[in-house]
């Protein structure tokens, strides 16, 4: 999952990068001053004579790049962790019973409305094969033409909806569950840390989803009034747009440790230094900031993040894995029966 976290965020870094630009060149024009040669005043009068088209058509474009990042990136991950938790044990019994009702139910549907003709083609026996493969444990896979065929405007209540398919309940609530995600919204609403009721605190966490939803219907069919955002408020919507990404990737990840999908602990506890303060056993490369996914004694999950690791430089754990052991603080405590794994990120590759 970490390679399509980093593809997401590439994608709206992309975005980003498209919307500063015009920023800074509408800025550009739009200075006075008398040193600027004949071709430049000429540029600058053939782009105000098409600035408002010009405009419409980047913010389409901004808007459908956007959603089409999401939209990309939640197929890839339900695959992902559909194929890592169960599709590839080829046991089809244990698949989850969602997964099983659907994945049968959507192969018939999508076989029944072809044509006669099409019936008879070697693109419907494979169809077939791959149906029959499935049920009979010899290999099942996700196939995306026919999986996610009557999926559209990716709101949130879609989101649930494919996770409850591959296993995974309640992820809308777990997302908001998350500190980073209740930082962020409480720093863009000071209100929302004090929402009792949860019905409008979900509505305002995922106000955004819904906005790009309702404007991408506007900008690809024409439905409704289209209202161009400032790039202020499109930068905006863009770092929510990552950090959901992160969130929704956290959630799966969380998932599959709680399941033993992760066969390797990132840290591997040692001996109590303090109450939020140990000696740990470095298996893979940490560093300050990272937060990771804790699974504790009786089962549950939870989070920790760490504050500062105090036997060792960044370089000398990259250069040491298999042997160093360090002294690690948390910004709360931890326990000898908790096992501890990184959380994904979308790191450079």
């Amino acid at each position: 999952m970490e390679e399509k976290l980093y593809h997401y965020s590439q994608s709206l870094e992309a975005v980003k990068r498209v919307i500063s630009f015009y920023e800074s060149f509408e800025s550009t024009l739009a200075g006075k001053s008398s040193r600027k040669s004949r071709y430049i005043r000429i540029i600058t009068d053939e782009y105000l004579s098409v600035k408002s088209e010009q405009r419409i058509l980047l913010y389409k474009g901004i808007i459908i790049s956007i959603y089409g990042a999401w939209e990309s990136f939640v197929r890839g991950v339900v695959v992902q962790y559909a194929t890592s938790r169960f599709l590839r044990k080829q046991n089809y019994p244990d698949y989850p019973k969602e997964f099983k009702v659907s994945y049968v139910n959507k192969y018939m549907e999508h076989l029944s409305r072809q044509s006669g003709e099409w019936k008879s083609s070697e693109k419907c026996q494979e169809l077939i094969g791959e149906i029959y493969n499935g049920i009979s444990g010899q290999g099942c896979f996700i196939n995306e033409d026919v999986f996610f065929k009557n999926y559209a405007n990716y709101r949130i209540s879609i989101i649930n909806d494919l996770s409850t398919i591959v296993g995974i309940g309640n992820v809308s609530s777990r997302i908001m569950s998350l500190d980073k995600f209740k930082n962020y919204m409480s720093n863009e609403d000071d209100s929302y840390g004090s929402i009792k009721n949860q019905e409008l605190r979900h509505r305002l966490a995922y106000k955004n989803l819904e906005d790009l939803v309702e404007e991408r219907n506007t900008v690809a069919h024409g439905k409704g009034t289209l209202t161009l955002m400032s790039s202020e408020l499109l930068l905006k919507k863009v770092e929510y747009f990552m950090l959901l990404g992160e969130c929704l990737v956290n959630v799966f990840q969380d998932e599959l440790v709680l399941n033993g999908e992760c066969c390797q602990e990132d840290l591997t506890y040692i001996e109590k230094i303090s109450g939020n303060m140990a000696m740990f056993k470095i298996n893979s490369i940490v560093k300050k900031g990272d937060k990771l996914t804790v699974i504790k004694g009786d089962g549950k999950c939870c989070e920790r993040e760490i504050l500062c690791m105090l036997d060792a430089s960044e370089s000398e754990i990259e250069q040491a894995l298999s042997s160093m052991i360090i002294s690690i603080k948390f910004e709360s405590k931890v326990k000898q029966d908790w096992k501890f794994y990184k959380k994904i990120q979308p790191s450079a590759q």
